[in-house]
Parts: C-alpha cells; sequence; structure tokens
C-alpha cells in the first residue's frame, strides 16, 4: 500500500502475520501522531481439560482471556496458522468460551482478540500455544460365562470373562449387576475374570462390563459391554412310589417317580443308596413327567431304599434335579410255597408216627408168640423119639415188621427157638 493511499476514509487492505486479511478505513494517517491509542495485550488461551488430553471424540471446551483492556474485542481461535473459530460479535468482555463440541484431532492451539481504538484496527499477539492430545478411543468390551447358556444350577461356580480386542493399554476391570458395581469382595477377580465360587437363586440377573485406563492422569472407562443374562436353577425334587414294598422271592416291583415344577423331564433315573452309577434310566414322554421302572426276578440282592431324580432343559442345558426321598422294599418267600411246604412237613410226620405205631404192635404181637412157642417142652411130653435141634438165629430190624411166609417158625432177637426135626 503506497503512502499516498493513507488517507482518512481510505479503504485499506491488510494481512497480518497469519496470512488473516482485514478491510478497515483509514480514519486518520498512520503518520501522524496517536496519543490515546493503548498497547495491546497477549490474552491466555486455556481449556476445560488443564491437561489438554482428550479422548477421541470428547466434548471440549476452549476460552480466550484477556485482562486490562475494556474495549470491545472479538476473538479469534486456532489450530496452528488454521482459524477455528471468529466470535464475530464483539464484546466488553474480558474473555471468550466457545464450546467446539467433539473434538478429533490434536494439536497446538492459540488466540488472539482485535479491537477498534479511535476508529483504528488493533490486533493482539498470539496467547501462548497450548498442546492439545487426543487419546486413542476405548473399545466396546465384551462380557462371556464359562457355560455358554448362562444357564447354572444352585451351588455351580459362574466364571465371567471381560474381553477386550484392539486395545493394549493397562486396564482395570469392573462387573455390574444390573446398574449396580460389584464389589471386588468376596468375589475373586484376576485381571479380566470375575468367579461366583458358589451361587445361590440371588446371582440371577443381567451382568456387564468394562474397562478404565489411565493416561497422563487422566482416567478413562470405557462403554459398558452388551448385558448377559445368568440364570441360576433349582430343579424341585420328584416324588417315587413303590409297589409292592414286600415283594415275593421272584416276583416283580414297580417305582413311580413324577417330576413336579414346570419344566418337562426329559429323562428319569433310578438309584439304589449305596450303588455308585444309576440303577436304571428312562426318557420321558412328550407331556407326560412320570415313569415307571421295574425290576422282575427280585431276588435278596434287591433289597435295600432306591431313590430317583430327573434331567430337564431350562433355557438350553440340562439340569439334574435332587435325589427323591427313599423308599424301601423287603423280599419275602412265596407263602403258598411255605403252605405246601408245611403240609407235605405234617403229612409225612403223620405218615412216620402211624407207621411207627403198626410197627411197635405188631412186634408186640410176635413176642407174644415167640413166648409161647418157643418155649421148651416139659419132661411129659418129651417124645425120646424126636430129636431137638438148638438154633440161634440174629433178627434184622428192617424185617421185623415183615411178614414171614412160615408161621411155623419164629425168630427173635433174644430167644432160642426150637423146632422138631424128624430122624
Amino acid at each position: 500500500m503506497d503512502k499516498g493511499d493513507l488517507r482518512d476514509g481510505a479503504a485499506v487492505e491488510s494481512k497480518d502475520e497469519f496470512g488473516v486479511t482485514y478491510d478497515a478505513k483509514i480514519v486518520s494517517c498512520l503518520c501522524q501522531p496517536q496519543t490515546d491509542v493503548a498497547p495491546s495485550i497477549k490474552p491466555v488461551i486455556t481449556f476445560n481439560q488443564p491437561t489438554g488430553l482428550y479422548l477421541f471424540g470428547e466434548m471440549v471446551t476452549i476460552t480466550c482471556t484477556v485482562t486490562e483492556d475494556k474495549h470491545d474485542k472479538v476473538f479469534e481461535f486456532y489450530r496452528g496458522i488454521e482459524l477455528l473459530h471468529d466470535s464475530k460479535t464483539a464484546t466488553q468482555d474480558s474473555f471468550d468460551t466457545v464450546p467446539f463440541g467433539a473434538i478429533y484431532r490434536g494439536g497446538q492451539y492459540r488466540c488472539r482478540y482485535r479491537t477498534s481504538i479511535n476508529s483504528r484496527l488493533i490486533v493482539s499477539p498470539m496467547s501462548e500455544a497450548v498442546t492439545v492430545t487426543i487419546a486413542d478411543p476405548q473399545k466396546m468390551p465384551v462380557i462371556s460365562f464359562d457355560e455358554t447358556t448362562g444357564v447354572y444350577a444352585v451351588g455351580e461356580t459362574i466364571t465371567m470373562t471381560c474381553t477386550v480386542t484392539g486395545d493394549n493399554r493397562e486396564k482395570r476391570f469392573h462387573f455390574y449387576k444390573g446398574l449396580q458395581q460389584l464389589p471386588s469382595s468376596p468375589i475373586i477377580t484376576n485381571t479380566n475374570t470375575l468367579t461366583f465360587p458358589n451361587t445361590s437363586l440371588s446371582h440371577s440377573g443381567q451382568y456387564q462390563c468394562q474397562y478404565r485406563v489411565t493416561v497422563q492422569s487422566r482416567q478413562f472407562d470405557s462403554k459398558k459391554s452388551q448385558a448377559v443374562t445368568v440364570i441360576i436353577a433349582d430343579p424341585p425334587e420328584p416324588y417315587i412310589s413303590v409297589d409292592p414294598s414286600a415283594v415275593d422271592l421272584g416276583g416283580a416291583v414297580t417305582f413311580n417317580c413324577t417330576s413336579p415344577g414346570d419344566n418337562p423331564a426329559i429323562a428319569f433315573y433310578l438309584h439304589r443308596q449305596g450303588d455308585a452309577n444309576h440303577y436304571g434310566v428312562k426318557p420321558a414322554a412328550s407331556g407326560v413327567n412320570s415313569v415307571t421302572f421295574t425290576i422282575r426276578d427280585v431276588d435278596h440282592s434287591e433289597i435295600g431304599s432306591y431313590t430317583c431324580r430327573y434331567e430337564a432343559l431350562i433355557n438350553g442345558r440340562n439340569l439334574s434335579s435332587g435325589l427323591s426321598d427313599p423308599v424301601h422294599i423287603t423280599v419275602t418267600e412265596k407263602k403258598h410255597v411255605a403252605l405246601a411246604v408245611g403240609i407235605g412237613v405234617a403229612v409225612g410226620v403223620t405218615f412216620f408216627l402211624a407207621l411207627l405205631g403198626v410197627c411197635l404192635w405188631r412186634k408186640g404181637k410176635k413176642k407174644s408168640n415167640s413166648e409161647t412157642r418157643n418155649a421148651a417142652p416139659s419132661g411129659d411130653e418129651i417124645n425120646e423119639n424126636l430129636t431137638y435141634a438148638v438154633l440161634n438165629l440174629q433178627t434184622n430190624p428192617k424185617r421185623d415188621c415183615q411178614r414171614q411166609r412160615d408161621t411155623s417158625h419164629a425168630q427173635s432177637e433174644d430167644f432160642t427157638l426150637y423146632a422138631a426135626v424128624k430122624r
């Protein structure tokens, strides 16, 4: 611009050190001394985060402040040499705060202001630069369980894991049930895992996790994971009945096992107390909540107490119920067999006694005959023409009661028999 153009009322165009062009109207020549122009003051730029560290996409607010200048001012904000914002409207305030919204780029930020004194444009020096750092955005974690269905039986151990992919910074994990952050005790925590060693029905619910990183003394929390649901199931014990409880040896016994509850059983198991394995298993028919177990040809090895249990499909997982109360069976001899044996024994004893009585009667009769027939002849009866022989016979007890064909001959265990012998 030529000096000849510096006349009052002339329109001029100028550029500052950053290449910003301003249009102004000369109201007096710069060559004339100006005694009422105040020196410009360097402003100060500040951020809502004093460290200047922001998470990618985080909201940022910048303030440009100047003191001891009561003139109307228009503030300008720069990143490097790029003009980011011009307040446009002049203000007498000593500062201007601008909410820039989400920030995605780091760099050096500065500000300055311009004012008009006696119709003269005055531009302040740039503020000292403040460096803004953008931290990498955090990933959304994923929560999972060691049991993929999320269904557990009462007393089982739950292990949940919070997993982050693509973020290698040191992290601290937090777990939530609903909106409540879970305490570290008595839960076992180990980096990104959480364990419930002994579950109860109160552990049912929705769970989430998140993680925290620390960058330049600032802590950043990730978004919470998608919620997952834990179901703690406690299938009620079944009922068992037995018919009959006293079983005949070689007979049959029937057990009936019934599942209560809303979850239909898919299989039933019969157990005998003291045995490690189940005694029998039967699938459940669709829509039927009970089955029967029959043991045939029962012997004494089946004596004992029996219980049953069932498996139910709950949200994709088979869970077993507890054992029912026990029922007891005994094995007895068949009644008709015992009766027949008793009758047989009675008949046998009666027959034996009758036979013994007959034998004793006949034996007594024979003894009487022997005493008469075996008597030695008197002297008057001795016939000299006869020769007498003495016979000493041994009797056989088994033949005592047998009929003798010759009644003229008799035998005795302890008598001498006389027989007439013809010459």
